[in-house]
């Protein structure tokens, strides 16, 4: 995952410049996402009549082309530059993020927003979310993962039946968002929830069904999401074990 910094460079110290970048840097690192240099430090010819011209271009060519999404710094909207590579965005459907994307706190419904959860799916994950950072009971704990499972269940029956109702496998996606901005998403909201590895998978699971256009992948995606979800069951009762 790699996001691209845009920030106001006109008479901004190029050491200011870095540091901006290396702070974003180092933010980014905590959700696993790289920052793209994007720091030029080619000379234009003396002969070109425009040079921030010349770096715009630069920039949109070796850094905007390779961007999974891209960081608008404040201030974006004063800055020329920052407004084309905005426009540019928007234009080829390159997600925008902001200063709000480290400032906000996520909350279950905010996943069910995002990638249209319907209603089992929708409370899987809310079971999942919640449980993991409001639960302290071993049996709670336990209890709300198997709720998660029951629901996911249920919707694999509703799918199933489905299936043999039409008789045809094919299904519409659920999201339109592109995958680096749902990888992104993701990586945020299992930050902030502070999931495990096994419920982190089963989260990743269910965003797949989400982009499924045939019932067996969606179906094949539920049947992983249980398998972690019983993993991480399995484990919690060993560790329980372990400290009684």
């Amino acid at each position: 995952m790699k996001v691209m910094i845009s920030q106001p460079m006109n008479g901004v110290p190029d050491s200011e410049v870095r540091k901006i970048q290396d702070d974003l840097k180092e933010k980014f690192a905590k959700y696993n996402i790289d920052v793209i240099d994007s720091f030029l430090t080619e000379v234009p010819d003396t002969e070109i009549r425009n040079p921030r011209l010349f770096y715009l271009g630069r920039t949109i060519q070796n850094f905007l082309s390779d961007a999974d999404a891209v960081y608008f710094c404040t201030g974006w909207e004063r800055a020329k530059g920052c407004r084309i590579e905005r426009h540019i965005c928007e234009e080829y459907g390159i997600p925008v993020l902001d200063d709000s994307f480290f400032k906000k706190r996520y909350c279950a419904n905010d996943a069910v927003e995002y990638f249209n959860f319907d209603c089992n799916l929708g409370e899987a994950v809310s079971y999942i979310v919640n449980t993991s950072h409001r639960c302290y009971n071993h049996c709670r704990y336990v209890r709300n993962l198997k709720l998660a499972i029951d629901y996911l269940l249920i919707e694999e029956k509703i799918v199933l039946h489905r299936i043999f109702d039409n008789d045809d496998d094919a299904c519409l996606k659920k999201i339109f968002m592109s995958r680096e901005f749902a990888n992104l998403m993701t990586s945020k909201f299992i930050s902030d929830w502070c999931l495990s590895d096994e419920l982190s998978r089963a989260l990743m699971r269910l965003i797949e069904c989400q982009f499924a256009t045939s019932y067996s992948d969606y179906l094949e995606n539920i049947k992983w999401a249980i398998k972690h979800i019983n993993k991480e069951i399995m484990y919690s009762n060993m560790i329980s074990k372990k400290g009684n």
